[in-house]
């Protein structure tokens, strides 16, 4: 297997460990310095991003990577760009599917891809979302979405632009 094919699957076990909702091994694939910010601009370190997605608010269903990138750096560095679609369920009951752009930050150390940072972008124009389906009550607004071959998405916003 290439280094890129391995950058690929680490990111696939990483997005398997969420939809599983396992921390330890969600854990094990993050870089002790991992750092990650939200759509909404949060901030976490591997602690809070492991409690975030694990014991949250938010169910994951499955996360989906499409049309992946790797960029490798020497032999311990790598970025991967895709697609995602985070197909999740919310502390409300209601299921959405998040689609939206992610690059991935990925170090190996001890033979292991670990996932050092992730987006580094937090909720701005051009920041979108579709939805597969919604809460009742909540607008979807239409945006165009500045990705190569993708000409517009909608995002799910609750609380208006």
């Amino acid at each position: 297997m290439n280094t890129e094919h391995e950058v690929i699957e680490a990111a696939l076990e990483r997005a398997d460990a969420l939809a599983a909702g396992d921390p330890d091994r969600l854990r094990r694939l993050l870089h002790p310095a991992f750092h990650w910010t939200s759509h909404l601009g949060e901030q976490f370190d591997r602690d809070d991003y492991v409690r975030a997605n694990t014991a949250g608010t938010i169910t994951w269903k499955k996360q989906s990577l499409t049309d992946p990138e790797v960029a490798v750096v020497g032999q311990q560095v790598a970025v991967l760009r895709c697609m995602v679609a985070d197909d999740v369920v919310t502390g409300e009951g209601g299921c959405s599917t998040f689609r939206m752009p992610m690059t991935q930050t990925w170090v190996k150390e001890e033979g292991r891809w670990l996932c050092l940072a992730g987006p580094g972008r937090g909720r701005r124009r051009g920041w979108r979302v579709a939805h597969a389906c919604v809460p009742a009550g909540t607008r979807v607004q239409p945006w165009a979405f500045p990705v190569r071959g993708i000409r517009e998405m909608s995002r799910i916003d609750s609380t208006g632009p």
